[in-house]
C-alpha cells in the first residue's frame, strides 16, 4: 500500500501536470488570440453595447428619460423621437434588453442604468411576458448577467476574494473561452455582435428591419415566445420585484411611469390559458400601480390595427413612431414636480 508520503508526492505530481497543461495551452491560446472571435465581459453583446452607449451618455451629462423594458420597448420607443418631442435640456435614452424579466430589469435599472444616467423619469414597459414567474429566456438571461464578468466587477458589496478572482478568469484565455474550445465557433464571428449594436441613445440597429415589415410571425420567434410564456404564472417574487424597483427608484430620487406595451390578438391565444393569463397580468400592474401610486399609461388599447405591429409585440415603424408620441404625450402631463434639469436625479 502506498504510504502517505507517496500519496502526497502523487497529488504534488498530478497538480504539477495539471498546471503545466493549463499554462501551455494558455500560451498556446495566447497565439492564437488574432484569430479568436471577440468576446464580451457581458457574456451578451446586447448588453456590452447598450453599457458603452451608456457610459459614453453619462460622460455627457446623462439622461432626462430613460426607458427600460424587454424587446417590445426596443422595437417600440425611438429615443431620438422621444427626445425631439419633449424638448428637454437632457436627451431620452432607451436602455430596454431583449428578453428581460421583471428581476433582471431590476438588477440592471436600480444598479447599472439609473446611477450612471441619473435620469429625472424612468419608464417601465412591461409586457405580459416580462412578468412571468416561468419565462426560461427571461430567467437565462437574469443567469448570464450576474454570472458575467462585468456585472461581478460592478455589482455592489463584493469581496476582495471575489475581485480577485474575477480578474484572474477575465485574464485567462483558456476559461474565457473554455465553452468554445473544440469547436469551429471559436474562430468564427458571434452573429450578435453586429445585430445588436446600437445607436446613441440606445435604439438598437437590429429592429430597423421591422421599420417596414408588414405584420407576420416567424416560427424561430414562437418558439422564443413560447419559452417567455412557458407555464404561464406571476408568482410573488415578480410582484415584489416590480415593487422593489417602484421603490428604488423614488429612493433616488426617479419618477416612475409604467406602461403597458401594445400586443396584437395573436398574443393572447400564445398563452398557456389564453386570456386568462393577459387577465391576470393587466390586474397585477393595475393592482401595483395603484398601491405604489405610480403613474400608469395603458397604451396597449391605442393599437387595435394590424398596421402598427410587424409582429405579435412588436410595432413596426409606423407604430414605434405612434407609441413613442403617445409616451411623449404621458410624459407631458406628469405632474410638475418631475424635474427637467441637467443634474438628474
Amino acid at each position: 500500500m502506498m504510504g502517505t508520503l507517496g500519496w502526497a508526492v502523487a497529488v504534488a505530481v498530478a497538480v504539477a501536470a495539471f498546471i503545466a497543461a493549463f499554462v501551455l495551452a494558455e500560451l498556446v491560446m495566447r497565439g492564437l488570440a488574432p484569430k479568436l472571435r471577440p468576446l464580451t465581459p457581458w457574456d451578451n453583446w446586447e448588453v456590452h453595447h447598450k453599457v458603452a452607449a451608456i457610459d459614453a451618455l453619462a460622460s455627457d451629462g446623462g439622461a432626462s428619460v430613460v426607458a427600460v423594458g424587454s424587446s417590445t420597448v426596443n422595437a417600440g420607443v425611438d429615443p431620438d423621437q422621444l427626445t425631439g418631442e419633449l424638448g428637454r435640456a437632457r436627451p431620452a435614452f432607451n436602455a430596454a434588453l431583449n428578453g428581460a424579466g421583471i428581476r433582471l430589469l431590476e438588477l440592471w435599472t436600480l444598479h447599472l442604468v439609473v446611477p450612471t444616467l441619473r435620469p429625472d423619469v424612468v419608464v417601465i414597459g412591461l409586457g405580459s411576458g416580462e412578468l412571468n414567474t416561468n419565462n426560461l429566456v427571461g430567467r437565462r438571461l437574469l443567469d448570464a448577467m450576474v454570472r458575467s464578468p462585468a456585472w461581478r466587477a460592478r455589482a455592489p458589496r463584493r469581496s476582495s476574494a471575489r475581485v480577485l478572482l474575477t480578474r484572474l478568469r477575465t485574464a485567462s484565455l483558456v476559461w474565457r473561452y473554455r465553452k468554445l474550445l473544440g469547436r469551429r465557433a471559436l474562430f468564427t464571428p458571434d452573429q450578435f455582435q453586429r445585430a445588436t449594436m446600437c445607436r446613441r441613445l440606445g435604439l438598437l440597429r437590429f429592429f430597423l428591419v421591422f421599420r417596414y415589415r408588414r405584420y407576420q410571425i416567424e416560427d424561430k420567434q414562437r418558439e422564443i415566445w413560447r419559452d417567455a410564456l412557458n407555464d404561464y404564472a406571476i408568482g410573488d417574487e415578480e410582484i415584489a420585484s416590480l415593487h422593489r424597483l417602484i421603490s428604488g427608484l423614488r429612493a433616488a430620487g426617479v419618477t416612475p411611469l409604467i406602461v403597458q406595451t401594445p400586443f396584437a390578438p395573436d398574443w393572447v391565444g400564445m398563452h398557456p390559458h389564453g386570456i386568462a393569463d393577459v387577465e391576470r397580468f393587466d390586474s397585477v400592474l393595475s393592482s401595483v400601480s395603484a398601491m405604489d401610486g405610480v403613474e400608469f399609461a395603458d397604451l396597449a388599447t391605442a393599437f387595435s390595427s394590424l398596421d402598427d405591429y410587424a409582429d405579435p409585440v412588436h410595432v413596426n415603424g409606423k407604430g414605434q413612431e405612434r407609441l413613442t408620441g403617445l409616451l411623449a404625450a404621458e410624459l407631458a402631463r406628469m405632474p410638475a414636480g418631475t424635474s427637467t434639469a441637467t443634474g438628474g436625479g
